[in-house]
């Protein structure tokens, strides 16, 4: 298929307001629609999981951290995974500094990454002037929108396009899919006595 068209065909993501697809029916495009490498690269964004328990490669776990998925694969051939797992290996560095710093503890030795990102290590700091869990999550999603924008460059309609909305589709679903219900029951599990 048409690259342009494919991409011209997706409605538009915006952080703030729920996806109106599904990352299973993106993943199904993809699959119907691009070529295989690039399905198969638009699925690794999408999908792979941080959780241990989620199958590989399921588009729809979405309640997991999906972008941060990519760290759990074998890395990938193509440039734009290649790219962004660096990224996102420089965010996480800087979240444990962050919060080592916070901890009065001793900083933790970084992962591997190339290079250094000033607004990565500004964007950390910024999501850490929170007042509550749940802002500084969306900070930090918020900040890894705007790499995968900046990833993503001017051009609109190449496979980087198509990647990027992969990793925004994700983070949406992610934000979306939180249930102050299930959160506050989790949360008295966890804090109450047995």
């Amino acid at each position: 298929m048409n690259l342009e068209y494919f991409i011209s065909s997706l409605p538009m993501l915006l952080e703030d307001q729920p996806a109106k697809i599904s990352p299973a029916a993106f993943a199904e495009m993809c699959g119907d629609q691009l070529d295989p490498a690039l399905a198969a690269a638009a699925n690794e964004m999408l999908g792979a999981s941080s959780r241990p328990d989620a199958p590989p490669s399921s588009p729809n776990s979405a309640s997991s951290r999906p972008v941060g998925a990519v760290l759990q694969t074998a890395p990938s051939s193509h440039p734009f995974l290649a790219e962004w797992r660096d990224r996102e290996i420089q965010l996480r560095n800087a979240v444990a500094a962050e919060r080592a710093r916070r901890l009065g503890a001793t900083r933790p030795a970084p992962r591997d990454a190339h290079g250094c990102e000033a607004m990565i290590t500004q964007g950390v700091a910024q999501a850490f002037a929170a007042k509550d869990p749940l802002q500084r999550e969306r900070a930090l999603d918020a900040l890894r929108w705007r790499i995968l924008d900046e990833l993503q460059g001017i051009a609109p309609f190449t496979e980087a396009a198509v990647l990027s909305y992969a990793g925004k589709l994700a983070l949406n679903a992610r934000r979306f899919s939180i249930e102050d219900d299930k959160g506050m029951e989790k949360f008295k599990s966890l804090t109450s006595n047995p």
